[in-house]
């Protein structure tokens, strides 16, 4: 197999066995070109070309650090409270009465959204999240713990990461269930 069979004619998937010899195959060939294409400088040439491959892993390595680092960091900063995004601006004071107008037909959702100086989307959305019931969890119960985790990570007695193993979840999971029952808890 010639590396551009592998690398630009649609990247079949190896096996970790057959990676294994197709690479020893492809180091048989690299050293073999550069051997027949410059014998008096192949071993300047096989080390900076080992140099070029140590070095591509080590960055490729500390992408895939950093990105693991910055999952974490941002599952910490949920846990913190911080919220991510852009601000929503305040609904005006009319918007109410807007949205009662519009809900009873009393106004077309572009005048509902004119009558406040919104965007219909803008309108629409902010409508939608008003009068959206709360849900714990759509998708599946929680874990039967949940609660004894998450009030001991309340407690600062679990750190998040480990509450969220005590119940099966991952932390970003756990703290959006978190935020989804205290939410509806202070409703």
């Amino acid at each position: 197999m010639q590396i551009q069979d592998v690398l630009f004619d649609g990247n079949p998937s190896l096996q970790p066995d057959e990676m294994k010899a197709w690479l020893s195959d492809l180091a048989q060939e690299i050293v073999s070109f550069i051997v027949e294409s410059d014998a008096e400088h192949s071993h300047e040439l096989l080390s900076g070309f080992v140099g070029d491959l140590f070095m591509s892993a080590t960055k490729q390595s500390i992408k895939e650090d950093r990105r693991k680092k910055q999952a974490e960091g941002i599952a910490k900063a949920k846990a913190e409270g911080v919220a991510f995004g852009r601000k929503r601006n305040p609904l005006p004071d009319n918007f109410e009465e807007a949205r009662l107008l519009w809900r009873n037909h009393e106004l077309k959702l572009k005048d509902a959204a004119k009558h406040c100086g919104m965007a219909e989307t803008s309108f629409y959305d902010a409508v939608r999240r008003m009068e959206e019931p709360v849900k714990v969890n759509s998708r599946k119960p929680l874990p039967e713990n949940f609660e004894e985790a998450r009030l001991l990570w309340r407690s600062h007695k679990l750190k998040m990461k480990d509450a969220a193993e005590r119940c099966g979840m991952a932390p970003s999971t756990f703290y959006g269930a978190v935020q989804r029952v205290e939410s509806a808890n202070n409703d």
